[in-house]
């Protein structure tokens, strides 16, 4: 047959998306890898410079399986209203991993739904990771984290977090 899309196969999600999405999104994803309750959450996260105007370019998945699910676009809105503008969505592909006896996959006949036995845990263990994830980039992005990783010049870091700092007063 034809070959419609080609990847790495190494196995590595960012390299995949470089390989699907191109260089802009690959340059402008955060990981994810959150747990809470017994249930773990990963993948990656565009930032919002790459968000999208509709959910074209949201990869949910529970266990591996491709899935749409209300809880967890609900959670993924959630966390990033504050960072997105109005009307936004981000690019993300989240997998979460959890018990299979606390899912329902047969209420679709695709199996592309499912039912939570508690939707308050799924939901929480994604906003969280998200927000994890988001506070991560920011702390390691901010300019006083990368003035200090450079220990040089540190006279010259002196006076560049003294600007900085009458900048944002």
């Amino acid at each position: 047959g034809k070959t419609i899309i080609n990847t790495s196969g190494n196995g590595n999600l960012r390299d995949v998306i470089y390989d699907i999405f191109g260089k802009e999104i690959y340059n402008n994803v955060i990981n994810i890898n959150y747990e809470l309750n017994g249930i773990k959450v990963m993948g990656m996260l565009g930032l919002p410079i790459v968000s999208r105007s509709t959910r074209m370019h949201s990869f949910t998945y529970i266990n591996s399986r491709y899935i749409k699910d209300k809880t967890i676009n609900s959670a993924i809105d959630r966390a990033c209203e504050q960072k997105y503008a109005i009307n936004k969505f981000p690019f993300i592909v989240l997998d979460v991993i959890m018990n299979p006896s606390n899912i329902d996959v047969n209420v679709h006949p695709a199996k592309l739904e499912v039912k939570f036995e508690d939707e308050s845990k799924v939901f929480d263990a994604i906003y969280y990771g998200i927000k994890q994830a988001l506070e991560e980039h920011d702390k390691e992005n901010s300019p006083f984290t990368i003035l200090a990783k450079d220990k040089e010049n540190t006279v010259n870091n002196v006076e560049k977090i003294e600007q900085i700092s009458k900048d944002l007063l």
